[in-house]
């Protein structure tokens, strides 16, 4: 394992909340950070296996995805309030049904509490998870946590997971 994580990112499972992680939830809806797109870009050709979740109605978060041109980007969409430890259980769960195990997961959201509870799934885990909660500045933003994962640096990762 590299710095203490997996030797590679093919197949590493990363679930972003939307709202207020990826794009605000105040009008005028903005991506929370210009580089999003790009980062993601770079992580899923390293095969990194992304998921969002969000409490909206699916066509708002369709029409969301479609407007900041991330339609495609994700592995999956979970559009519904179940909790976010679940959405994860499920991720992991559908990335099975396909073969896939994933050797990490990373969780980033802005609410706190929804951190604490995937992180608390590591019990139940036999891989590494890191549970970050999101700030919008370093180091709790999706720049640094994407350049951490990019550059196989889970220490660091580690050192900001709850």
């Amino acid at each position: 394992m590299s710095n203490e994580g997996p030797a590679s990112l093919r197949d590493l499972l990363i679930v972003l909340d939307l709202e207020d992680t990826v794009v605000t939830s105040d009008p005028p809806r903005e991506l929370t950070e210009d580089k999003i797109p790009v980062m993601l870009r770079q992580l899923i050709r390293r095969g990194v296996l992304p998921f969002l979740c969000s409490r909206n109605p699916p066509h708002v978060v369709h029409g969301l995805l479609e407007g900041f041109q991330l339609t495609g980007y994700f592995q999956g969409v979970f559009a519904d309030y179940r909790p976010r430890d679940y959405q994860v259980r499920h991720a992991l769960w559908k990335l099975k049904e396909r073969g896939i195990i994933p050797p990490a997961v990373l969780f980033v959201d802005d609410y706190p509490e929804n951190c604490r509870r995937v992180a608390a799934l590591r019990e139940h885990l036999d891989i590494p998870l890191y549970s970050i909660v999101y700030q919008g500045q370093s180091p709790h933003n999706l720049e640094t946590t994407f350049t951490s994962l990019i550059e196989s640096d889970f220490q660091f990762l580690r050192s900001i997971s709850l």
